[in-house]
Protein backbone atom coordinates (compact mmCIF):
# COMPACT_ATOMS: atom_id res chain seq x y z
CA UNK A 1 0.00 0.00 0.00
CA UNK A 2 1.27 3.63 -1.26
CA UNK A 3 1.22 5.62 2.14
CA UNK A 4 1.09 9.57 1.15
CA UNK A 5 -1.68 12.14 2.18
CA UNK A 6 -4.34 10.46 0.08
CA UNK A 7 -3.89 7.26 1.66
CA UNK A 8 -3.73 8.93 4.91
CA UNK A 9 -7.17 10.66 4.70
CA UNK A 10 -8.70 7.79 2.86
CA UNK A 11 -8.03 5.90 6.49
CA UNK A 12 -8.96 8.30 8.38
CA UNK A 13 -12.61 8.64 6.83
CA UNK A 14 -13.20 5.44 6.95
CA UNK A 15 -13.14 5.08 10.43
CA UNK A 16 -14.21 8.26 11.14
CA UNK A 17 -18.16 8.93 12.37
CA UNK A 18 -20.62 10.50 9.96
CA UNK A 19 -21.16 13.94 10.46
CA UNK A 20 -24.16 15.81 10.74
CA UNK A 21 -26.18 17.38 8.08
CA UNK A 22 -24.60 20.91 7.28
CA UNK A 23 -21.04 20.18 8.09
CA UNK A 24 -18.58 19.61 4.80
CA UNK A 25 -17.19 15.75 4.22
CA UNK A 26 -14.09 14.89 5.01
CA UNK A 27 -11.60 15.27 2.31
CA UNK A 28 -12.25 19.05 1.43
CA UNK A 29 -9.33 21.47 1.73
CA UNK A 30 -11.71 23.30 4.51
CA UNK A 31 -14.19 22.50 6.84
CA UNK A 32 -18.09 23.54 7.33
CA UNK A 33 -19.47 24.10 10.62
CA UNK A 34 -22.93 25.17 10.62
CA UNK A 35 -24.35 27.87 12.16
CA UNK A 36 -27.96 29.56 13.01
CA UNK A 37 -27.09 31.79 10.08
CA UNK A 38 -24.92 30.90 7.26
CA UNK A 39 -21.78 28.69 8.06
CA UNK A 40 -18.10 29.03 10.21
CA UNK A 41 -15.37 28.23 7.46
CA UNK A 42 -12.31 26.83 9.11
CA UNK A 43 -9.36 26.28 7.24
CA UNK A 44 -4.90 25.09 8.61
CA UNK A 45 -2.34 24.90 6.30
CA UNK A 46 1.24 24.59 7.36
CA UNK A 47 4.52 25.54 5.69
CA UNK A 48 7.76 23.29 6.19
CA UNK A 49 11.18 24.75 4.57
CA UNK A 50 12.68 21.26 4.12
CA UNK A 51 9.54 20.04 1.77
CA UNK A 52 7.58 23.73 0.59
CA UNK A 53 10.05 26.48 -0.53
CA UNK A 54 13.70 26.42 -1.29
CA UNK A 55 14.18 29.41 1.30
CA UNK A 56 12.37 31.65 3.52
CA UNK A 57 12.80 35.30 3.69
CA UNK A 58 11.86 38.17 5.86
CA UNK A 59 8.99 36.15 6.89
CA UNK A 60 7.05 39.04 9.20
CA UNK A 61 7.48 41.04 5.97
CA UNK A 62 5.54 38.58 4.26
CA UNK A 63 2.56 38.16 6.97
CA UNK A 64 2.35 42.04 6.63
CA UNK A 65 1.79 42.22 2.95
CA UNK A 66 -0.35 39.40 2.83
CA UNK A 67 -3.10 40.81 5.44
CA UNK A 68 -2.61 44.13 3.80
CA UNK A 69 -3.73 42.79 0.27
CA UNK A 70 -6.38 40.42 1.06
CA UNK A 71 -7.55 42.61 4.12
CA UNK A 72 -6.67 39.52 7.01
CA UNK A 73 -6.42 40.38 10.60
CA UNK A 74 -3.23 38.41 11.94
CA UNK A 75 -4.48 37.14 15.20
CA UNK A 76 -2.47 34.68 17.79
CA UNK A 77 0.83 33.22 17.47
CA UNK A 78 2.28 30.39 19.36
CA UNK A 79 6.42 29.60 19.05
CA UNK A 80 7.77 26.51 19.30
CA UNK A 81 11.43 25.11 18.53
CA UNK A 82 12.05 22.76 15.52
CA UNK A 83 15.00 21.61 13.61
CA UNK A 84 13.63 23.49 10.84
CA UNK A 85 11.55 26.37 10.15
CA UNK A 86 7.68 25.18 10.46
CA UNK A 87 4.74 27.88 10.02
CA UNK A 88 1.11 26.24 10.97
CA UNK A 89 -1.76 28.28 10.88
CA UNK A 90 -5.39 28.71 11.15
CA UNK A 91 -7.62 30.99 8.86
CA UNK A 92 -11.81 31.40 9.90
CA UNK A 93 -14.32 33.38 7.73
CA UNK A 94 -17.86 32.97 7.33
CA UNK A 95 -19.62 32.38 4.10
CA UNK A 96 -24.16 31.52 3.08
CA UNK A 97 -22.57 29.94 0.01
CA UNK A 98 -20.05 27.14 -0.29
CA UNK A 99 -18.52 25.84 -3.44
CA UNK A 100 -17.71 21.66 -2.43
CA UNK A 101 -15.27 19.06 -4.13
CA UNK A 102 -18.10 16.91 -4.54
CA UNK A 103 -20.44 19.26 -6.56
CA UNK A 104 -19.70 18.59 -10.38
CA UNK A 105 -22.11 16.97 -12.45
CA UNK A 106 -22.36 15.03 -16.06
CA UNK A 107 -21.74 17.75 -18.98
CA UNK A 108 -20.62 20.95 -17.45
CA UNK A 109 -17.48 22.72 -18.22
CA UNK A 110 -14.34 22.24 -16.11
CA UNK A 111 -12.80 25.46 -16.12
CA UNK A 112 -9.62 27.16 -14.52
CA UNK A 113 -8.75 30.69 -13.50
CA UNK A 114 -4.75 31.16 -15.14
CA UNK A 115 -2.84 28.92 -17.07
CA UNK A 116 -0.14 27.15 -15.46
CA UNK A 117 3.14 26.02 -15.32
CA UNK A 118 5.09 28.42 -13.98
CA UNK A 119 5.89 27.93 -10.31
CA UNK A 120 7.31 24.36 -10.87
CA UNK A 121 9.12 26.54 -14.25
CA UNK A 122 10.42 28.88 -11.14
CA UNK A 123 11.67 26.11 -9.12
CA UNK A 124 13.81 24.74 -11.64
CA UNK A 125 14.86 28.09 -12.66
CA UNK A 126 16.39 28.83 -9.00
CA UNK A 127 17.37 25.42 -9.65
CA UNK A 128 19.82 26.41 -12.38
CA UNK A 129 17.19 25.80 -15.30
CA UNK A 130 17.85 28.50 -18.40
CA UNK A 131 15.39 30.70 -19.36
CA UNK A 132 14.80 34.30 -21.04
CA UNK A 133 14.55 36.83 -18.68
CA UNK A 134 10.97 37.81 -19.32
CA UNK A 135 9.91 34.23 -18.59
CA UNK A 136 12.00 33.80 -15.65
CA UNK A 137 11.01 36.88 -14.14
CA UNK A 138 7.42 35.39 -14.38
CA UNK A 139 8.41 32.05 -13.38
CA UNK A 140 10.46 32.73 -9.95
CA UNK A 141 7.75 35.59 -9.23
CA UNK A 142 5.19 32.79 -9.05
CA UNK A 143 7.21 31.25 -6.53
CA UNK A 144 8.76 33.78 -4.42
CA UNK A 145 5.35 36.37 -4.43
CA UNK A 146 2.71 33.61 -5.25
CA UNK A 147 -0.77 35.63 -5.90
CA UNK A 148 -3.90 33.50 -4.89
CA UNK A 149 -6.88 34.90 -6.21
CA UNK A 150 -9.66 35.33 -2.91
CA UNK A 151 -11.66 38.06 -4.63
CA UNK A 152 -12.43 35.94 -7.90
CA UNK A 153 -13.32 32.67 -5.58
CA UNK A 154 -15.78 34.71 -4.09
CA UNK A 155 -17.21 36.08 -7.22
CA UNK A 156 -17.47 32.51 -8.93
CA UNK A 157 -18.94 31.04 -6.04
CA UNK A 158 -22.16 31.79 -7.64
CA UNK A 159 -21.53 30.01 -10.49
CA UNK A 160 -19.09 27.27 -10.27
CA UNK A 161 -20.71 23.60 -9.07
CA UNK A 162 -17.53 22.55 -7.92
CA UNK A 163 -14.25 23.65 -6.97
CA UNK A 164 -11.02 23.29 -5.60
CA UNK A 165 -7.54 25.83 -5.59
CA UNK A 166 -4.23 23.81 -7.56
CA UNK A 167 -1.75 23.83 -4.95
CA UNK A 168 -1.31 20.04 -5.87
CA UNK A 169 -0.93 19.89 -9.09
CA UNK A 170 -3.50 20.26 -11.89
CA UNK A 171 -4.01 16.25 -12.31
CA UNK A 172 -4.72 16.00 -8.90
CA UNK A 173 -7.45 18.43 -8.84
CA UNK A 174 -9.18 16.68 -11.89
CA UNK A 175 -9.09 13.86 -9.82
CA UNK A 176 -10.08 14.53 -6.73
CA UNK A 177 -13.58 16.56 -8.79
CA UNK A 178 -14.03 13.54 -10.72
CA UNK A 179 -13.65 11.18 -7.46
CA UNK A 180 -15.40 13.12 -4.87
CA UNK A 181 -18.29 14.21 -7.45
CA UNK A 182 -18.81 10.35 -9.31
CA UNK A 183 -18.09 11.86 -12.64
CA UNK A 184 -15.05 11.66 -15.26
CA UNK A 185 -13.46 14.45 -16.61
CA UNK A 186 -12.01 14.88 -20.59
CA UNK A 187 -9.45 17.74 -21.00
CA UNK A 188 -9.51 19.03 -24.25
CA UNK A 189 -6.81 21.72 -23.82
CA UNK A 190 -4.00 22.53 -21.27
CA UNK A 191 -3.91 25.76 -19.84
CA UNK A 192 -0.58 26.14 -21.08
CA UNK A 193 1.25 29.26 -22.69
CA UNK A 194 3.29 29.39 -25.84
CA UNK A 195 6.27 30.55 -23.84
CA UNK A 196 6.17 27.40 -20.94
CA UNK A 197 6.37 25.38 -24.03
CA UNK A 198 9.35 27.18 -25.36
CA UNK A 199 10.90 27.31 -21.92
CA UNK A 200 10.13 23.35 -21.37
CA UNK A 201 12.11 22.51 -24.75
CA UNK A 202 14.89 24.57 -24.03
CA UNK A 203 15.69 22.74 -21.00
CA UNK A 204 14.46 19.13 -22.35
CA UNK A 205 11.54 19.26 -20.26
CA UNK A 206 7.69 17.69 -20.98
CA UNK A 207 5.58 21.09 -20.62
CA UNK A 208 2.60 18.58 -20.04
CA UNK A 209 4.60 17.41 -17.10
CA UNK A 210 5.10 21.08 -15.94
CA UNK A 211 1.32 21.66 -16.16
CA UNK A 212 -0.62 18.76 -15.17
CA UNK A 213 1.85 17.63 -12.31
CA UNK A 214 4.17 20.55 -11.30
CA UNK A 215 2.04 22.27 -8.50
CA UNK A 216 2.04 25.15 -6.09
CA UNK A 217 -0.20 27.06 -8.59
CA UNK A 218 -2.65 29.16 -6.75
CA UNK A 219 -5.34 28.74 -9.90
CA UNK A 220 -8.94 27.84 -9.10
CA UNK A 221 -10.60 24.55 -10.52
CA UNK A 222 -13.94 24.15 -11.14
CA UNK A 223 -16.71 23.31 -13.21
CA UNK A 224 -19.65 25.15 -14.07
CA UNK A 225 -22.94 24.73 -16.10
CA UNK A 226 -22.45 25.52 -19.73
CA UNK A 227 -25.14 28.04 -19.87
CA UNK A 228 -23.28 29.88 -16.88
CA UNK A 229 -20.35 30.16 -18.89
CA UNK A 230 -20.89 33.90 -19.98
CA UNK A 231 -21.67 35.30 -16.90
CA UNK A 232 -18.72 33.79 -14.80
CA UNK A 233 -16.42 34.95 -17.65
CA UNK A 234 -17.84 38.46 -17.13
CA UNK A 235 -17.17 38.28 -13.43
CA UNK A 236 -13.61 36.95 -14.23
CA UNK A 237 -13.23 39.51 -16.50
CA UNK A 238 -13.99 42.26 -14.21
CA UNK A 239 -11.47 41.82 -11.61
CA UNK A 240 -8.76 41.28 -14.37
CA UNK A 241 -8.66 37.98 -14.45
CA UNK A 242 -9.43 35.27 -17.10
CA UNK A 243 -11.62 31.66 -17.01
CA UNK A 244 -9.72 29.13 -19.00
CA UNK A 245 -11.92 26.15 -20.05
CA UNK A 246 -10.24 23.70 -19.92
CA UNK A 247 -12.63 20.41 -20.58
CA UNK A 248 -15.71 18.87 -19.64
CA UNK A 249 -17.22 16.23 -17.08
CA UNK A 250 -18.24 12.88 -18.70
CA UNK A 251 -20.74 10.20 -17.23
CA UNK A 252 -16.57 7.50 -16.74
CA UNK A 253 -16.58 7.78 -13.10
CA UNK A 254 -13.48 8.81 -12.02
CA UNK A 255 -11.46 8.80 -15.16
CA UNK A 256 -9.80 12.10 -16.46
CA UNK A 257 -8.48 11.67 -19.81
CA UNK A 258 -7.14 14.00 -22.67
CA UNK A 259 -9.29 14.01 -26.23
CA UNK A 260 -8.51 11.24 -27.44
CA UNK A 261 -8.51 8.75 -24.62
CA UNK A 262 -5.10 8.88 -22.74
CA UNK A 263 -5.83 8.48 -19.24
CA UNK A 264 -4.47 11.30 -16.74
CA UNK A 265 -2.14 10.06 -14.30
CA UNK A 266 -2.74 11.35 -10.70
CA UNK A 267 0.33 12.25 -9.81
CA UNK A 268 0.99 15.83 -8.42
CA UNK A 269 2.20 17.43 -5.01
CA UNK A 270 1.64 14.56 -2.04
CA UNK A 271 2.87 14.72 1.48
CA UNK A 272 4.43 11.53 2.94
CA UNK A 273 5.00 10.47 -1.00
Amino acid sequence: MTVDEYAIIETIVRSADKLPRGYSEIGDDVALVPLSRGSLVVKCDMLVSKTDVPAVVQLSKGFKDASTEWNLKLLGGDTNEASELVVDCVMLGFTRKFVPRSGAKTGQYVVVSGYFGYSPSGLRILDGASADPTFKKKAVQSVLEPKPKPQLGVALSKYLSSSIDSSDGLAICLHTIASMSGVGIMVKELPCRDELVRFAERNDLSFEELVLHGGEEYEIVGTIEKRLIGKASQAAKSLGSELVVIGETTDRKGRVEMLGGREIEKRGWKHFA
